[in-house]
């Protein structure tokens, strides 16, 4: 019974890696002084160790998201 009872537990808990991202996302919203949504905006990011950009444009709720 101890035998069989490792390759179970490997077999069940390499699933759990599957989902795993090496990689990160920024979210954010754009508001103007007064605290409203900015629609339409373009929102750019810099690695600043790569000096490889990304950028995204905001939605109508002035969300954004760059991978």
């Amino acid at each position: 019974m101890k035998g069989l009872l490792l390759p179970v537990a490997v077999l069940l808990g390499s699933g759990l890696c599957l989902g795993q991202e090496s990689r990160g996302s920024i979210l954010g919203r754009v508001t103007d002084p007064n605290g409203a949504l900015v629609a339409g905006a373009k929102v750019q990011a810099t690695n600043v160790a790569t000096n490889v950009g990304a950028s995204s444009v905001t939605n109508q709720e002035g969300n954004f998201e760059i991978p």
